[in-house]
């Protein structure tokens, strides 16, 4: 007997823009200072940080929630931090290794999201003449607490 294949095109239409961003800095700075930007930027008190601090930063990448494994991506596209949530232990003794320094506001940072989300979305749904209302989660999903 000779086995049935069925073929389906996987074409998809529109861009592809892949999983986080990179994109260099206005002006140079070190780790240290770029932290801070990162802190009042996410609106977070606290991050963990990968790297010396004294370390020079032109180009950053950023990926939401838990990215650590995709930290040689950064590398690759020539990044000299990576911005991402919920690091652990060996991801980041094997960014030190190769080279990168890390920054993890938590994975909770991407709550900046919600409103430019929200506004996106009501818009959408405007164009597209739906009568529904979008509202933005007031709860606060954090688990952990910073001391």
């Amino acid at each position: 007997e000779e086995v049935a294949y069925d073929l389906y095109s996987m074409d998809l239409k529109g861009r592809s823009l892949g999983l986080g961003r990179v994109g260099k800095l206005k002006e140079p700075t070190t780790l240290g200072q770029f932290i801070e930007t990162v802190k009042k930027g996410l609106k977070v008190d606290h991050v963990r940080v990968v790297g010396d601090l004294d370390r020079p930063i032109r180009k950053a990448a950023v990926l939401g929630g838990s990215g650590g494994k995709y930290y040689n991506s950064a590398i690759f596209r020539g990044a000299d931090v990576l911005v991402t949530g919920d690091l652990d232990y060996h991801t980041a003794q094997d960014a030190v290794l190769a080279g990168i320094t890390l920054i993890d506001p938590g994975h909770n940072a991407e709550k900046i999201m919600k409103e430019k989300v929200a506004e996106w979305m009501t818009r959408k749904l405007v164009e597209h003449k739906y009568a529904t209302a979008v509202h933005v989660s007031k709860v606060n999903t954090e688990p952990f607490k910073f001391l």
